[in-house]
């Protein structure tokens, strides 16, 4: 499997040893593939999007600290997730660089009729489109269409050291609900997780939704 991707001559691609699958890495071509790319746009996600979403969720997968997983689902089970996740109303969104999914934002409803209110939010932007306020507009974007679905609670769990996303969550309007003490092991360590909700106003009920 070749991991090397050429920019201008230079690579921004690597393999991570551990699991034999391509990563980014940061290298002399960093800025300037930053620099070289098109503003992303926020979009509802399409069929045609999950190839290229698979390759994104992987992206940031392998990076080992931001997901649950470690490295993306086969891409079947991908596609078989955005396509139910579609056929159900779930928001689901992706940043878009021209035609390459740079980051996604989705709230999965719960699946019990008491907690159908409920959704669990999952999010990612790959590495060199951080810091450009992606992930706010998808955060955004996401709860608005949750308003719309009926989904008044978003809920998750983040790594209790990854700083730069609770600080992104605050900002956007989630409050800390507890701590889940060593509830994340990678790599021979531990970590806590900090569950975050939103609550919308109580506006509909869920079951109108479906």
């Amino acid at each position: 499997m070749n991991c090397d991707i050429p920019v201008n001559g230079q690579w921004y691609r690597r393999r991570d040893t551990r699991t034999d699958r391509c990563c980014f890495s940061k290298s002399e071509a960093w800025d300037e593939y930053v620099a070289m790319t098109v503003s992303a746009t926020i979009k509802p996600i399409r069929p045609e999007n999950i190839d290229s979403f698979h390759r994104a969720l992987d992206e940031v997968a392998c990076e080992r600290k931001y997901l649950t997983f470690l490295h993306a689902p086969p891409l079947e089970d991908t596609r078989e997730f955005v396509l139910k996740s579609l056929q159900q109303g779930n928001p689901h969104l992706v940043a878009l660089a021209g035609d390459q999914v740079v980051g996604w934002c989705d709230i999965q409803r719960h699946h019990f009729p008491a907690h159908a209110h409920r959704g669990t939010l999952g999010m990612g932007v790959i590495a060199p489109f951080r810091g450009q306020g992606l992930g706010l507009q998808l955060i955004e974007s996401a709860k608005e269409q949750a308003k719309e679905a009926g989904i008044s609670r978003i809920e998750f769990n983040v790594r209790a050291d990854n700083q730069r996303a609770i600080g992104l969550y605050r900002k956007t309007g989630f409050a800390e609900e507890g701590v889940l003490r060593d509830a994340i092991f990678v790599d021979g360590a531990f970590f806590d997780a900090i569950g975050m909700a939103f609550l919308h106003p109580h506006h509909t009920d869920p079951g109108e939704s479906g």
